[in-house]
């Protein structure tokens, strides 16, 4: 179903349902999804690394850059790390960029969960947490979450499994 289809039928819904708690949480997914659907562009930003240091996601230097979300506290996002760390590892580095954005707003949780996952390419956080400017910017409600966009900031998957598929075929 297609995000104009889950729209419809969210509007469909009374008045009492869009205003639980679960309508909420529901709209503000199809938020994100119509916001970070495939072929929109998104918009570069800055945000701290490790060290501080001001750094720009996407680089636009790459053919892909391949964005996850998430948090230290996460554990599917954990979980996914090791299926991300195995991707990156036999990937052409000279086309694809890895670049993680940490949803975190506790920075020693954060540089812990980088080191014992092995996460050995960018990390970024504004560690302002889920309401935070990175969040709100790409509609993230939930983690994990990823955005695989080419040089031009076009969106090319919104999911691991297909960003595979994409960078292994290219």
């Amino acid at each position: 179903m297609g995000i104009s289809s889950s729209k419809t039928l969210f509007n469909a819904l009374s008045p009492e349902l869009k205003s639980s708690i679960e309508g909420i949480g529901l709209n503000k997914e199809l938020e994100r999804d119509e916001a970070n659907a495939i072929g929109k562009n998104i918009k570069t930003t800055i945000i701290p690394n490790t060290a501080g240091k001001a750094t720009r996601i996407p680089s636009q230097t790459k053919q892909y850059s391949l964005i996850n979300f998430w948090a230290s506290w996460c554990g599917p996002c954990r979980t996914e790390h090791k299926e991300l760390v195995k991707l990156y590892n036999t990937i052409d580095h000279n086309q694809v960029e890895f670049i993680s954005v940490s949803i975190d707003d506790n920075k020693s949780a954060w540089l812990a969960a980088i080191e014992k996952d092995g996460l050995f390419w960018p990390q970024v956080s504004d560690l302002k947490g889920s309401k935070g400017p990175t969040a709100r910017q790409f509609g993230i409600s939930a983690v994990p979450y990823l955005l695989l966009v080419d040089k031009t900031g076009e969106i090319k998957a919104v999911d691991l499994i297909t960003a595979k598929k994409i960078i292994i075929s290219n």
